[in-house]
């Protein structure tokens, strides 16, 4: 171990030892029944204070660890800022909860009164469905995220970073499992699953594939099986949020969907149907 390597792990243990105190007051803070907002407010800046020198001379000890050993570094650095960006989370979150919930002192009309109740009113809890790497399903879950989390200016890119690697798994997950929590590799993170699963081309492709596998119905008193082929509808309504409406593809899809029901429902559709005109896929669902 060199002099400077040596003496940077020690200036390191130093300021561990210096963010202990401002971790416990939060931790005791935040387990109280009523926090105190400002003080949290000041260890959350003496925190983000500890974070940032972490932060640099963790980066000067990796610039000089031997490559065999830097992998067990990273894993003993991580963990230490994991459990600050945690409690940072946690301490934001808390302080944006009180300030939604603190009265509104005022000689508020009885109409002022009606609306601050309206604006109060406990709203259920958002879930967000965790994205495994199905790229049918990636506009639903970026819409959700985007709107939660990425643009919510409360959370800084390292803790929204965080919410990301929590909500992904599969394929998805293995996509960004080599990106250490950062800013610059959440915005990296984020570019390559657009480029992986949410580029427009790849969605409508597995949009269509989707609806060209559909799974044929033998029997018009099957109704499970039904209601699963009419579930076409969701790929559908997909592509023309992406702009493909299906005026430019219904005429190769209504044959497809109509050899994939029973005989005698395609035939009573033929017939309620003027064949002068163009077969159109949203009259054939809503027949359906």
């Amino acid at each position: 171990m060199t002099e400077r390597l040596e003496w940077m792990k020690k200036k390191r243990r130093t300021i561990c030892a210096s963010t202990t105190k401002p971790l416990t007051r939060i931790e005791e803070e935040v387990s109280k029944d009523v926090p105190d907002c400002d003080k949290l407010r000041e260890m959350l800046s003496i925190l983000s204070t500890k974070e940032e020198s972490l932060t640099d001379i963790d980066k000067g000890i990796e610039d000089e660890t031997p490559t065999d050993e830097l992998e067990a570094e990273i894993a003993n650095t991580q963990d230490y800022q994991d459990h600050i960006l945690t409690w940072k989370t946690r301490t934001k979150r808390l302080i944006q909860k009180a300030e939604s919930e603190r009265p509104w002192v005022s000689n508020a009309s009885a109409s002022s009164v009606k609306s601050l109740n309206a604006q109060t009113v406990k709203l259920p809890k958002l879930v967000i469905e965790k994205y495994s790497g199905e790229i049918s399903q990636w506009q639903e879950f970026w819409s959700q995220y985007e709107t939660a989390i990425h643009n919510n200016d409360v959370l800084s890119k390292r803790e929204t970073f965080t919410y990301l690697k929590s909500y992904l798994t599969g394929a998805a997950a293995r996509a960004v499992a080599g990106f250490t929590m950062t800013d610059s590799n959440y915005d990296a993170a984020v570019e390559l699953l657009q480029n992986r699963f949410g580029r427009k081309d790849i969605v409508i492709s597995a949009h269509m594939s989707k609806l060209l596998s559909l799974t044929p119905v033998k029997k018009s008193s099957d109704v499970a099986a039904l209601r699963h082929l009419y579930e076409c509808e969701i790929q559908i309504r997909s592509l023309e949020s992406l702009g493909i409406y299906s005026g430019t593809y219904g005429c190769l899809l209504c044959p497809v969907l109509l050899q994939l029901i029973p005989e005698d429902i395609a035939l009573d559709y033929t017939r309620k149907s003027d064949l002068n005109d163009e077969w159109k896929v949203h009259e054939l669902i809503k027949f359906l």
